[in-house]
């Protein structure tokens, strides 16, 4: 039997309640999160994104007091993802490769997170 951390459920209770706020399938937060921090709390970057997704600090105004918590990374990982979606007319490879920072048909990010997305649909 799998064990989890109180912070994994946290994680998970984040997901689910943004991806009913921001109309986004959960399955692709979890794919997200996956794929930019394996599930880590305290992931950083080399160029010094934060957490389960990865936020750009000098990108956008964060309270680094509450990064780390699971609703508030997840909220915005959310926000980040909708504002792309909006941005780049619902086209889901672009938003996600411009969630990465680079929105382009080049960049192999958005492959990466659909494929972890399609295993989980198959569940």
């Amino acid at each position: 039997m799998a064990t989890y951390s109180f912070n994994s459920y946290k994680l998970a209770g984040a997901i689910h309640n943004y991806s009913i706020q921001y109309n986004l399938e959960a399955n692709l937060l979890i794919s997200i999160a996956y794929i930019e921090s394996r599930f880590q709390r305290h992931a950083i970057s080399s160029v010094g994104c934060l957490s389960y997704f990865q936020i750009n600090s000098k990108a956008h105004s964060i309270d680094y007091t509450r990064i780390h918590e699971e609703y508030y990374n997840t909220r915005w990982g959310s926000m980040i993802l909708v504002d792309q979606l909006h941005k780049y007319d619902n086209n889901e490879l672009l938003a996600l490769n411009g969630y990465n920072g680079w929105a382009s048909y080049k960049n192999p990010y958005a492959n990466n997170v659909l494929k972890i997305k399609r295993r989980l649909d198959k569940i």
